[in-house]
């Protein structure tokens, strides 16, 4: 039984993430920049270090919901 509960527990768990992560890709397909930035905490940091970026994102982390918005915004354009 216990077994049983621990994988429905996980399994929810994992459709959550899938479906913050379609939120995620829709907000940002249909650039509905107010649904983006309702994903993030305000303490949010986003870290691109190392990775291939645009100018907008290239710097070092981005802290906060609103400065995460702004920046991929910007590198996707409105």
């Amino acid at each position: 039984m216990a077994e049983t509960l621990e994988l429905l527990q996980q399994l929810q768990a994992i459709e959550q993430i899938n479906r913050l992560k379609a939120t995620y890709c829709r907000a940002v397909d249909t650039k509905n920049w107010p649904l983006f930035e309702s994903l993030f905490t305000e303490d949010a940091i986003l870290d691109f270090t190392g990775a291939a970026t645009t100018p907008t994102v290239n710097g070092g982390p981005l802290t906060g919901a609103s400065e995460i918005v702004e920046a991929i915004r910007r590198g996707v354009g409105d």
